[in-house]
């Protein structure tokens, strides 16, 4: 679902579990092509939107941004339930809110502040998957 005309596709409301894992959404999911017990590759966001990205190796070797491969946080392993366990080094806590975005072809984005966000917070309308 878009929010705005030209706008980020976004695919709904993650909740952070009590171990810190978060369910990708379906379409999110089927989308990237993620698979049970494939590698996840998570990235940090940017400064304005926070969160992270996650993507595989597969989508990972499409992106030729020098350096890029040092931006990694941390990998983890994608599970049954189309969910992955987040680093401690991730600044985010069980029971936040992170929007699922599509922020380009090969990394899916989970955003936790700015406009994007906050202009989402504002329409109900949105699934959560939890």
């Amino acid at each position: 679902m878009r929010l705005v005309k030209g706008a980020k596709e976004t695919f709904g409301w993650v909740i952070v579990g009590e171990n810190k894992e978060i369910i990708i959404p379906k379409s999110a999911w089927e989308r990237y092509g993620f698979q049970v017990g494939e590698e996840a590759i998570i990235t940090p966001g940017s400064k304005k939107s926070g969160g992270f990205g996650v993507t595989n190796k597969n989508l990972f070797s499409y992106i030729s941004i020098p350096g890029f491969e040092e931006k990694i946080f941390t990998r983890s392993l994608f599970t049954q339930n189309r969910g992955i366990q987040l680093p401690d080094n991730i600044l985010i806590k069980h029971g936040d809110r992170l929007l699922s975005v599509y922020g380009s072809g090969f990394i899916l984005g989970f955003i936790s502040k700015g406009p994007i966000y906050n202009f989402a917070n504002q329409h109900t309308e949105f699934d959560e998957v939890e």
